[in-house]
């Protein structure tokens, strides 16, 4: 049963309060390090543009190893491409004119760094590995790797562990456990910055109602949250490693775009999130899995469900969100 955890309804305040504060979990052998956060000013351009996956040769290749069923049917042209696809995310020129022009023709490619001075550094462990895979696949040679014991060794979280993950996420991260998604690019983004975001909102509140009115022709009578298109940007690829371009619910619907601020904002009444505990957290090789009950309804007497979140390691020594669902 898909579960829906936020209400829209003005004036009502759901129960319970997130936590507040934020630390670090105690056994460092499994620490789970906040993503990187990178705040970012720079103004976005006038024209949003949205990117399907379909873009992408391999959506995946950043976030999720590849394998033979990615690699089946394609040319070893469109293998060439899906290979050098991976560092043109990171903004990287090619010398070949054929790949240049390839990639100049995709809305998502921002192409600035020559490719002398391309670092290697950024590709984070999953993009490396894949690279590999797809030479092997280019010369015939791929076969799907087995997977190890060692890869899959369980780990249960302690309740110290379990308190400390808590206090870690949800302060900062609670909107991710309030949609489903089976992928990063599944992810529901109107839930995820409902009620803001790490401060990253923008504070000139004035200045957003007033614009927000005008783009509407209505007045606001109760709040208004609105993000610079850059820093939602800035967010997705922080805590997932995919670009906001591939998003497949991207802000849109009931968030407006206002132009002058280069940002979307949303309307709402005075309304939180629901509390959310964790039950069990269990360390799965590169993989966290964290357990926490959610009622059906919001009536008295309904049962309960429970879902499970999935953060993968991102290979910079953080983690990523990667899926959320029914247990």
């Amino acid at each position: 049963m898909r579960i829906q955890m936020i209400r829209r309804q003005k004036g009502m305040i759901l129960a319970g309060a997130l936590l507040a504060s934020m630390v670090i979990c105690a056994t460092a052998a499994y620490a789970a390090p906040t993503p990187t956060v990178n705040i970012t000013g720079a103004a976005a351009a006038d024209t949003e543009v949205q990117t399907s996956s379909d873009d992408y040769i391999f959506p995946r290749s950043n976030y999720d190893y590849l394998n033979s069923s990615d690699f089946a049917g394609k040319t070893k042209e469109e293998l060439r491409r899906g290979r050098n696809e991976i560092y043109a995310r990171h903004g990287r020129r090619f010398n070949d004119k054929s790949l240049q022009w390839y990639f100049d023709s995709k809305p998502w490619y921002n192409g600035t760094i020559a490719p002398g001075a391309f670092k290697e550094s950024v590709l984070n462990d999953w993009e490396k590995e894949n690279i590999a895979r797809i030479q092997q696949a280019e010369n015939g040679t791929y076969k799907d790797r087995q997977t190890t014991a060692a890869n899959h060794q369980v780990k249960t979280l302690t309740a110290d562990e379990l308190r400390s993950m808590q206090r870690l996420l949800i302060p900062k991260y609670a909107g991710f456990f309030t949609c489903t998604y089976s992928n990063p690019q599944d992810i529901i983004w109107g839930s995820v910055f409902y009620s803001g975001f790490d401060g990253r909102d923008l504070n000139d509140y004035q200045a957003v109602v007033k614009e927000f009115e005008a783009v509407t022709g209505e007045e606001v009578f109760t709040d208004v949250t609105a993000f610079r298109k850059s820093d939602v940007e800035a967010i997705v690829r922080e805590t997932t490693g995919t670009e906001y371009s591939q998003a497949k619910h991207p802000l849109d619907g009931d968030w407006i775009w206002l132009p002058g601020l280069q940002a979307y904002a949303y309307e709402h009444g005075d309304t939180n999130l629901m509390g959310i505990e964790f039950s069990v957290g269990e360390y799965d090789g590169d993989e966290l899995h964290l357990y926490y009950p959610v009622p059906d309804s919001y009536y008295y007497g309904a049962g309960v469900s429970e879902q499970m979140v999935t953060l993968r390691k991102n290979g910079k020594g953080g983690w990523w969100f990667y899926s959320n669902g029914a247990k």
